[in-house]
């Protein structure tokens, strides 16, 4: 599976695609923010994490980059359903932006939106 863009870069400069392990720094960055109450995963446990995300049908973690910085995320699965005729539908998880992004549209480019 690629992980190039899922989006070209919309109007702010904001790229959305992804994640890879190597990102896994940023991520946990990111969910310190999200739950601050929490300490933040260790290097071994998100590597545990990650390889268990990653093996799951159906699921992704985007990132949304600015200037090759990652500033936000956004955990996705795509659920069976027996209801609505069977059609999946999407579960979304553990959205973050960098606090020094957030009310910038990153949210919205995310979580495939328009940006102002």
């Amino acid at each position: 599976m690629s992980d190039g863009p899922v989006t070209a870069p919309s109007p702010d400069g904001v790229r959305v695609r992804r994640a890879r392990e190597a990102d896994l720094p940023a991520l946990v960055g990111l969910h310190a923010q999200l739950h601050p109450e929490l300490p933040p995963c260790d290097g071994d446990t998100a590597g545990r994490v990650w390889a268990a995300l990653t093996a799951t049908p159906g699921r992704v973690v985007l990132v949304a980059e600015v200037a090759g910085a990652v500033v936000g995320t956004a955990d996705l699965a795509v659920m069976a359903n027996l209801g609505h005729v069977g059609e999946p539908y999407p579960l979304v998880e553990n959205v973050v932006v960098d606090a020094a992004h957030r009310r910038s549209g990153v949210g919205r480019v995310l979580l495939g939106g328009r940006p102002r």
